[in-house]
């Protein structure tokens, strides 16, 4: 009986990558891939281990389409994962998000905020008060 042995890569070497020791001069894909990966497309942190700034690492990935699509492919996955976190405490019955989910995802329906502004029963139990971004689009 065999034994599956899963291979891993070797760690990268972000203080040796070319991005960072020339700090002035162009960033290398290979190293961007690499710090995108290690930290699931957080821009802030692939940045600092590229011992480049957040603006010109981001100004460098909107360049490039596959860095985009490669940031955009992480970015989905952790809107799954928290849509995957929201199911399991609304199956759950946990009201806060019971309440997130219909206020959002169930306006479709009829579903509004006012419908829960109304007085709880439990006056002990903490109000939810849900703001959503208005992302500098005016009202219609």
């Amino acid at each position: 009986m065999s034994q599956q042995v899963e291979y891993l890569p070797p760690e990268y070497d972000f203080a040796r990558c070319r991005t960072r020791q020339n700090p002035n001069g162009p960033y290398f894909e290979k190293d961007v891939i690499e710090a995108i990966r290690v930290t699931s497309g957080v821009i802030s942190e692939a940045a600092n281990l590229l011992g480049r700034s957040r603006t010109g690492l981001n100004v460098y990935i909107q360049k490039h389409s596959n860095l985009m699509e490669m940031l955009n492919d992480y970015r989905e996955s952790l809107v799954d994962l928290a849509e995957k976190q929201i199911h399991f405490l609304v199956s759950e019955g946990d009201p806060g998000s019971v309440r997130f989910v219909l206020s959002t995802l169930g306006r479709y329906r009829g579903w509004s905020l006012k419908d829960w502004q109304k007085e709880d029963e439990n006056p002990d139990v903490p109000k939810v008060q849900i703001m959503l971004p208005d992302n500098g689009r005016e009202a219609k």
